[in-house]
């Protein structure tokens, strides 16, 4: 029976009057910062005036409108696995958006494809200023990287061949060989993974090399000045590593990739991925070289021998662990970065971006993490080591979308006529 208005109980029933519901309003709204709105889909900050979201791309009246919702989806409680709860998490604290049309089948479904030498040379000849394809010629699916599964073989095998003639031959002039070429080769094709994942094609092979080996050996010598000005790890242990070397590599990035002509998220993503991947291989060189020494009973050929047993296990583990180490760790800060960098007006306003912040001292938790684990021996720190990993993919492939979105707003604007949003004041570099 209807209830007349004015009434609160139904007078035959005496059930009460349906109330409507009244949804939440947002706890602790921030206001957005003078002269800003947020953005509909990924609530990032966009400076009044601009044509599109500096963060994801996303461009009012072109893009479709993001399904608003209120009150915002929450976890269903206890329904709610531990797992989808920790993950949400994870992208609050990164400032990432849920992965979308995103399949590790098919991205790695070009890798074992035939391809001829010319398309292989092709294939790396992007990033100059004759070279780099327009942006909107550039596809902003999910990239399908290749060449780094070949490269991986190819360095994999000079390596084991190297281990072969060794074991043949005992002769000890391989074993430099066998430190530099195991040493590098899983960090080297963890850098060419992120050469191909870079959509825009706008960053040389040449200067991937130069951030491998000189942002390498200057993010390790940053780092070693860290260590002994601040002495963290006299009180922290292992762990302190992952504040001094992620700070040190991080500075690295900024002190080698100082032009702003690089401006997009995934440029940070590939320039800091470099220089940890020049990190990890030296890293891994000076492990297995301390391996073998302190393997080495004494000069006899039988104690180099032995000895070098020592130093194969050191290279082929942390071979293994490289690609979920430094060079993800270095390519989350650089593109957090670099994301931070597009909508602020210096390098000192990005560094001190609450976002960049967040996911910054995300990663240093994952790196401190890792190394208090790898105290506890192998049996016990090898799960927490992959569960590290997989954290740390999951973040470089949320900062993957956050990139291509980025791509596709401008090519958006691009194609309308409008001014993009990166020549503008609130995408300068500092």
């Amino acid at each position: 029976m209807a209830i007349p208005p004015g009434y609160s109980h139904c007078h035959q029933c005496a059930n009460p009057q349906p109330q409507q519901p009244q949804y939440p309003q947002p706890a602790q709204f921030q206001p957005p910062a003078a002269g800003t709105v947020p953005c509909p889909r990924c609530r990032g900050q966009v400076v009044i005036g601009s044509t599109s979201c500096p963060t994801c791309g996303y461009v009012p009246g072109v893009d479709p409108a993001p399904q608003a919702q209120w009150p915002p989806q929450q976890p269903a409680g206890p329904k709610a696995s531990v797992a989808a709860n920790f993950w949400m998490q994870v992208d609050k604290h990164a400032s990432l958006d849920k992965l979308e049309g995103f399949s590790l089948k098919e991205m790695f479904s070009e890798v074992f494809r035939k391809r001829t030498q010319d398309e292989v040379d092709d294939y790396f000849q992007v990033g100059t200023r004759l070279t780099t394809p327009e942006i909107t010629e550039v596809p902003t699916g999910w990239p399908k990287p290749w060449f780094f599964g070949r490269m991986l073989m190819f360095v994999g095998l000079l390596y084991f061949v190297q281990y072969l003639a060794f074991q043949q031959f005992q002769n000890s002039l391989m074993l430099p060989g066998m430190m530099i070429t195991g040493a590098l080769a899983m960090p080297f094709a963890t850098a060419i993974l992120f050469f191909e994942l870079n959509a825009p094609r706008n960053v040389s092979f040449p200067r991937v090399l130069t951030l491998l080996c000189a942002g390498g050996v200057l993010s390790i010598f940053v780092s070693l000045i860290g260590f002994e000005l601040t002495s963290l790890h006299r009180y922290l242990g292992a762990p302190a590593a992952g504040i001094v070397e992620e700070t040190g590599k991080l500075i690295a990035v900024v002190l080698m990739v100082r032009k702003g002509d690089k401006k997009y998220i995934l440029n940070g993503c590939l320039f800091g991925a470099a220089v940890g991947a020049g990190f990890a291989a030296f890293e891994s060189a000076g492990y297995a070289f301390n391996a073998f020494l302190s393997g080495l009973p004494d000069k006899s050929q039988a104690g180099i021998l032995f000895a070098a047993q020592g130093m194969v296990k050191s290279i082929m583990l942390r071979g293994m662990l490289a690609p979920f180490g430094h060079v993800a760790w270095t390519g989350i800060t650089a593109g957090v970065l670099w994301r931070a960098r597009a909508h602020k007006s210096s390098l000192a306003d990005a560094l001190m971006d609450g976002k960049f912040l967040r996911a910054f001292f995300l990663v240093v938790l994952l790196h401190a993490t890792w190394n208090f684990t790898a105290g506890f021996g192998l049996l016990i720190a090898l799960p927490f080591m992959a569960f590290v990993g997989v954290v740390s993919w999951y973040l470089v492939f949320g900062i993957v979308q956050q990139g291509l979105r980025q791509v596709s707003g401008a090519q958006t604007m691009t194609k309308t006529g409008v001014l993009r949003a990166f020549d503008l004041s609130t995408m300068k570099q500092g």
